[in-house]
């Protein structure tokens, strides 16, 4: 008897053991998990220097950049404001789909934070499942090291780190559910428009 639960306690540990590996955590919200928009505004929101929750004085200061939720299209939540990673300041897009679940966590921080918040996700997250190094260009003919870093999960999730996101000033961190990469790549058929 002793023996069977001995191994029923394993295989529990076994099994919540790997369902914490399989998704994603940023600030305690879970990629894919049920999460409400007061549970974003909550987790997000942050002084934008210390990456803390604000005394009083700070949080009038920051309550103008406040992560902030409205309803969006097809039912879902969105979220935007600043909130900080590896206490660097971030802008912050994040998505509830209309059954509460999280989808994305998109943040855009100023590209000099890259390397400490890149170290950050390394020792958090472990190796990268990829990461590729291609050469970008910008009108003038300067060029820059583009480095794309992505951890994926089972399941579909992904983290995506971008050296350059959107413009050369900034990088981008991605946590998106399979749905929402799809939902972003407008994976459509539009064979019905021609």
């Amino acid at each position: 008897m002793k023996k069977s639960m001995w191994i029923s306690i394993l295989l529990l540990w076994s099994v919540a053991g790997y369902a914490v590996d399989t998704n994603f955590e940023f600030k305690g919200l879970i990629l894919g998990g049920i999460t409400t928009p007061s549970q974003i505004t909550e987790q997000l929101s942050a002084c934008p220097k210390t990456g803390k929750p604000c005394s009083d004085s700070a949080r009038a200061e920051s309550d103008a950049s406040a992560v902030t939720c409205g309803l969006g299209a097809n039912n879902m939540q969105v979220c935007n404001g600043q909130t900080t990673i590896a206490h660097e300041s971030a802008q912050v897009n994040a998505v509830i789909d209309a059954n509460g679940l999280l989808q994305r966590v998109m943040l855009t921080i100023d590209q000099s934070s890259y390397e400490v918040v890149r170290d950050e996700l390394l020792k958090k997250y472990g190796k990268p499942s990829s990461t590729n190094e291609t050469e970008l260009q910008n009108g003038f003919g300067a060029t820059f090291a583009q480095v794309d870093t992505v951890w994926t999960r089972p399941g579909g999730q992904v983290l995506r780190l971008l050296r350059y996101g959107g413009s050369t000033e900034e990088s981008t961190i991605y946590f998106g559910t399979k749905s929402d990469v799809k939902l972003l790549a407008h994976d459509e058929d539009r064979s019905d428009d021609l």
